[in-house]
């Protein structure tokens, strides 16, 4: 059996998706026996009045036979897609219990540049996923062939299962590419399902159901399958998916975006209790000389706005340049959001925005600047990504003297850019494909191509908001687009 049901279509831009498991459907698999049904319980929550929760289910079984992963990946692709176009400008969470969250992620692979060009945010809340496979697939392996079962074949943990591997290696690369948003969280089993009889192991192991998000959580109690079926609307497993998606709604959306989905009186609510329980950020960066330059461009009116949606508090008597420069940022962001300013690594906009692992360091060069210039870079998966701007923006002290007068560091980012250019480095940095146009455009490339395999230290996993600069792509000698961003950091912090 295979169908999509809606439970309650969105008034907002988000729609979270439940998708069952192995052996089961879309109705048993969420249904406790005291008849909560997590799905329907979701729409009960007062805090979450426009979002749309769908509910997808596909043929699986002993006598599935050959009814492979992929097939469900297509059917699934056919519903959100196709039929309800869930994707085109819209957000998606799929909320996953067991074999469902390899179904997710082989969807996100496949679909990633239709996605991308959607603009789409996508969350997956994975509730005991094997996401390196499960031993109990590879015990269950004779019967799974006596019944001519491929699925239980693609769940095995074991190294040459290559489909799993390859869809582990494939996700965690667009993950760290940042080109599509994705949000997780990951819920472990915590007991035996046959406790005491000689299999005793949990069904999806630690190790392989904590695979992707930090944070995971272990529910106390819960095996393979309670897991999934919260007995109602305190249960640790519910209050964590609700929290997970205000949090996921609150990063994504815009202020208009909030009020459908938490409705006109509650989104101011809903927006300053979700900022006041996200973690602190470890900034390393953050440029005041931008945050006071666009506040500087926003009446008293729109502060006061943005501030509420951003969740910060403003003391009565007190203006926005008063507060600390952190929560400035945070105005700042909202209000570039809102006006449509910040785009992403894939497609940046005067703004753009991205999470991946980059290296960065202090310029000590002796030529002439008002200011020593520091720079964020690396080059993964065909992006090459640098960020530059003045070193007194630093959130540390790294003891040096540092001139307070600097208004702008592009033309010195540039001119370091050019210096990188008389280093003796070329033949080993730069790659074939630009060696036989040497203008003064590309020249900046290959400065770049040299500062992302420079000595800046250790690679850090960051996030950051950036002014573009230079955004361009060509084709490397594979005939793949490589894609150049330089630009001057707004913030840049340590990513969760």
């Amino acid at each position: 059996m295979m169908n999509g049901e809606w439970i309650r279509k969105p008034k907002g831009k988000t729609t979270v998706v439940f998708i069952h498991g192995l052996f089961s459907d879309g109705g048993s698999c969420w249904l406790n026996e005291n008849g909560t049904f997590w799905p329907k319980l979701l729409t009960e929550d007062p805090d979450l009045k426009g979002l749309g929760v769908f509910v997808f289910t596909y043929q699986t079984g002993l006598f599935s036979r050959n009814y492979s992963l992929s097939d469900i990946v297509d059917a699934l692709k056919e519903y959100v897609v196709n039929l309800e176009g869930l994707t085109e400008g819209k957000d998606i969470i799929f909320v996953c219990h067991s074999m469902g969250g390899i179904i997710a992620r082989k969807f996100i692979v496949e679909r990633s540049n239709d996605l991308i060009s959607g603009k789409t945010n996508v969350g997956l809340f994975l509730v005991a996923s094997p996401s390196l496979g499960s031993g109990y697939a590879s015990l269950f392996k004779p019967v799974a062939k006596l019944f001519g079962n491929i699925q239980v074949d693609t769940l095995r943990f074991e190294q040459n299962n290559s489909w799993l591997n390859d869809l582990d290696k494939t996700f965690q690369n667009l993950k760290s590419a940042g080109k599509l948003p994705i949000y997780g969280k990951e819920l472990i089993e915590d007991k035996f399902v046959f406790g005491g009889s000689v299999i005793s192991k949990q069904v999806v192991e630690p190790f392989s159901g904590a695979r992707y998000f930090g944070e995971s959580f272990k529910v106390p109690g819960s095996d393979h399958f309670t897991i999934a079926k919260p007995i109602g609307k305190d249960d640790i497993q519910h209050r964590l998916l609700l929290k997970f998606i205000e949090d996921f709604i609150a990063s994504t959306a815009s202020t208009q975006d909030l009020k459908a989905e938490f409705g006109q009186s509650g989104h101011k609510r809903v927006t300053i209790k979700t900022a006041a329980r996200k973690k602190l950020k470890y900034y390393i960066y953050i440029s005041e000389a931008k945050v006071t330059m666009i506040l500087a461009q926003m009446n008293d009116s729109e502060k006061g706005e943005y501030a509420v949606s951003a969740g910060v508090e403003v003391n009565k008597g007190s203006s926005i340049e008063e507060l600390p420069l952190e929560k400035r940022l945070l105005i700042v962001l909202e209000y570039l959001n809102e006006e449509g300013s910040v785009g992403t690594l894939s497609e940046p906009r005067k703004y753009f925005k991205g999470q991946m692992g980059l290296r960065w360091g202090v310029s000590v060069d002796n030529f002439t600047l008002p200011n020593q210039i520091v720079y964020f870079t690396d080059f993964n998966n065909n992006l090459l990504v640098g960020l530059g701007g003045s070193s007194r923006h630093l959130v540390t002290n790294l003891g040096y003297d540092f001139s307070p007068d600097l208004n702008s560091t592009t033309f010195g980012i540039l001119r370091w850019l050019g210096k990188e250019l008389d280093k003796d480095v070329r033949g080993e940095f730069y790659p074939n494909y630009m060696r036989d146009e040497r203008s003064y455009y590309r020249s900046d490339l290959y400065a770049m191509h040299s500062l992302a395999r420079s000595s800046l230290g250790p690679v850090q996993e960051l996030e950051f908001v950036a002014k573009r600069l230079l955004a361009t792509s060509i084709k490397n000698d594979d005939g793949e687009d490589v894609t150049y961003l330089l630009g001057t950091p707004l913030y840049v912090a340590m990513a969760d």
